[in-house]
C-alpha cells in the first residue's frame, strides 16, 4: 500500500439555486503510477479536483441532486428501450448505517447522491434478481469496475471504492457525480446517468465472481485489484449508468456514412455542452467514446437556438469519463488541475499525448479557464482515428475524400460551437 502524502487544504464553496453545499478539496495531487494500455495507449491518471464556487449553506439534509433533476422527458431519446427501468431502487432507510462520525467531505458525497445515511450493500442487492440475471464485468477504469446485467440489459453498475479519509478522493467522486448528472441532461451522446448510491459492506459474491472471470479471460485489461481485497466495512460509490456499447477498438463500423454521422454527433454534442455548461472534455481518447447500434433514425440537437437534425446511420456515439473535464456550475468552474504532473506530457506514443501538450500550452497551466479549442483538438483526434484507425468495411473514395478535406480544416476553428455554425460539417452526407 503506497504512502499517502499530507497536503494542505483550502475551502472552496459553491451554490446552485436551492442546492447549496460546500466542498473542501486538496490543492495537491494524490499521485498514482501512470497506467498505459499497450493496445490503445490509454492514459489514466488521477489528479486533484478543484471546485472553486461561490456561497455555502449546507445542513447535511438537503439534496443537491434530486431524482427529479434527470427525467425521461429531459432525456427523451437517450437510450433505446424503456428508460424508466432501474437496477436498484432502494431509498435511504431510517435504519441504515448512521454517518454522524463521517467527515464533511463524505457528507457532501452523500448529499450529491441524495442520501443522509449509507445503505448496506446487501440491502441494495435485494433489488437485483441475482438468481435469474447473469452479472458480468464489462470493463474498468482507474476508479472502479463496471458490471452489466445479462443479455438485453440497458444499464451498467459502476462500483467505486471510497476512501473516507481522503479529502481529495472524496472531492473527485463528488465531481464525478456532479459532472455525469449535469452532462447527462445535455444530449443523448453523454452517458445517461440514472442514480448514485453510497453503500457499505462486503463486496457481493456475484460481482466478485464476475471480476475473477474478467481477470482470467482478459488479463491485459484487468488492471484493478480483485475486490476480495476490500474489507467487510468498506464504503463504495455505485453509479447506475446507460450501457453505452463498445469502445472504438472493439466496434466494427459498416461504412463511411457511419463515420460522418459519428463526427457530426460528437461535434454537435460538444457544441451544445460548450454553450450550456462551458464544457471541455480534455481526454476524449479512443477508450472514452463508446458506440452501439440504434434503431433511431435521427436525433435533433439544439445549438445557437436552432434545431440541428442529424441522421444517425444506425450507430450512436456515447461520451464517457469526465475525470479531466471542465464545466461551469452556476457560473463557477469545476475542473481538474494537473499542471504539475510532468509525466503526463512526456509520452510520444500516440497523438493522444500530443493533445495533452497542446492543451497545456493553450491554457498556460491555468486549468480553470474555459478554452473550447481543446474540444477541437479532440474532435480532430477522433476524426483522425476514424479515417486511419477504423476505416469501415465499405470503402467509398468520394466520402473519404470529403472527410479528409473536413479533417484538414478542423483545427482552424476555436470551438465546436463555431465549427458547427460555420463549417460544412452538416452538409456531409
Amino acid at each position: 500500500m503506497s504512502k499517502r502524502n499530507k497536503f494542505g487544504k483550502r475551502t472552496t464553496i459553491f451554490s446552485k439555486s436551492d442546492r447549496l453545499f460546500s466542498l473542501i478539496v486538496n490543492e495537491s495531487p494524490r499521485r498514482k503510477p501512470l497506467v498505459v494500455k499497450k493496445f490503445c495507449n490509454t492514459f489514466r491518471p488521477t489528479f486533484p479536483t478543484f471546485i472553486p464556487i461561490k456561497r455555502i449553506i449546507f445542513d447535511g439534509l438537503s439534496s443537491p441532486l434530486s431524482e427529479s433533476d434527470v427525467t425521461e422527458d429531459s432525456f427523451h431519446s437517450c437510450v433505446d428501450g424503456d428508460s424508466s427501468k432501474e437496477i436498484f431502487s432502494t431509498p435511504p432507510k431510517a435504519d441504515a448505517i448512521e454517518v454522524n462520525h463521517a467527515s464533511k467531505d463524505f457528507s457532501h458525497l452523500l448529499s450529491a447522491c441524495n442520501q443522509v445515511t449509507v445503505l448496506e450493500f446487501a440491502d441494495l442487492m435485494n433489488d437485483i434478481d441475482v438468481e435469474n440475471i447473469l452479472i458480468s464485468k464489462v470493463g474498468e477504469g482507474v476508479s472502479g469496475d463496471v458490471y452489466s446485467f445479462g443479455a438485453g440489459s440497458e444499464f451498467v453498475m459502476k462500483i467505486i471504492p471510497v476512501d473516507i479519509d481522503s479529502p481529495s478522493r472524496l472531492s473527485d467522486l463528488t465531481k464525478e457525480v456532479l459532472l455525469t448528472s449535469e452532462l447527462s441532461a445535455v444530449c443523448f451522446n453523454f452517458v445517461h446517468f440514472f442514480k448514485a448510491r453510497v453503500v457499505f459492506g462486503e463486496y457481493p459474491d456475484q460481482f466478485l465472481d464476475a471480476s475473477i472471470s474478467f481477470k482470467e479471460n482478459k488479463p491485459n485489461e484487468a488492471i484493478n485489484p480483485l475486490p476480495n481485497e476490500f474489507s467487510a466495512n468498506q464504503n463504495f460509490l455505485i453509479l447506475q449508468l446507460e450501457l453505452a456499447g463498445k469502445t472504438m477498438e472493439h466496434y466494427d463500423f459498416t461504412n463511411l456514412f457511419q463515420s460522418i454521422s459519428l463526427i457530426q454527433q460528437v461535434a454537435c454534442a460538444f457544441a451544445m455542452a460548450e454553450e450550456m455548461l462551458k464544457f471541455e472534455h480534455r481526454d476524449l481518447h479512443i477508450s472514452n467514446i463508446m458506440f452501439k447500434l440504434t434503431r433511431q433514425k435521427k436525433y435533433t440537437y439544439f445549438i445557437d437556438r436552432k434545431e440541428v437534425p442529424i441522421q444517425l446511420r444506425g450507430v450512436k456515439a456515447t461520451i464517457i469519463d469526465y475525470n479531466l473535464s471542465r464545466i461551469n456550475y452556476e457560473q463557477f468552474p469545476i475542473f481538474t488541475d494537473y499542471s504539475k504532473d510532468k509525466e503526463m506530457f512526456s509520452s510520444r506514443e500516440d497523438y493522444q499525448f500530443q493533445i495533452y501538450r497542446f492543451t497545456r500550452d493553450l491554457l498556460k497551466d491555468d486549468w480553470s479557464q474555459f478554452a473550447p479549442k481543446t474540444n477541437i483538438y479532440w474532435l480532430h483526434y477522433f476524426t483522425d482515428k476514424l479515417l486511419y484507425y477504423k476505416r469501415g468495411k465499405s470503402v467509398n473514395d468520394e466520402r473519404r475524400a470529403e472527410i479528409k478535406l473536413f479533417y484538414k480544416k478542423i483545427l482552424s476553428y476555436n470551438s465546436c460551437l463555431e465549427l458547427v455554425k460555420k463549417s460544412n460539417l452538416l452538409d456531409l452526407r
